[in-house]
């Protein structure tokens, strides 16, 4: 069991050449996981995930957003509970925003 989240990370693909190809500081995790391209940003969407920063891949990946400054990343994460949700950098920057509905049963009105 446990608790799970989902996320989303992006950053400029500039940031991903630099931090990846010269100085080899992008966490792990975010290596380990798929990423797609969209204009000139690269977005990873992890779902499924415990991220809890006791972790050590989680806090590496904690480590480094906050060492690039708010400006440079855009970060959500939501959780299993409706009022379970986290955003950081500037996701907005990067049309990450967090979108919350109700579902319910559909009942004809007559």
């Amino acid at each position: 069991m446990g608790y799970y989240s989902e996320v989303v990370i992006a950053l400029s693909k500039q940031q991903v050449f630099k931090d990846s190809l010269l100085t080899n500081t992008l966490p792990k995790l975010l290596k380990r996981y798929p990423r797609t391209k969209r204009n000139d940003c690269f977005y990873w969407f992890i779902e499924d995930i415990k991220w809890y920063d006791s972790y050590p891949e989680i806090g590496e990946v904690d480590y480094y957003l906050d060492q690039l400054g708010d400006e440079k990343y855009g970060f959500i994460r939501i959780g299993e509970e409706s009022f379970d949700y986290e955003h950081r950098g500037s996701p907005w920057n990067y049309d990450i925003y967090l979108n919350c509905s109700i579902e319910f049963p559909e009942k004809e009105y007559q």
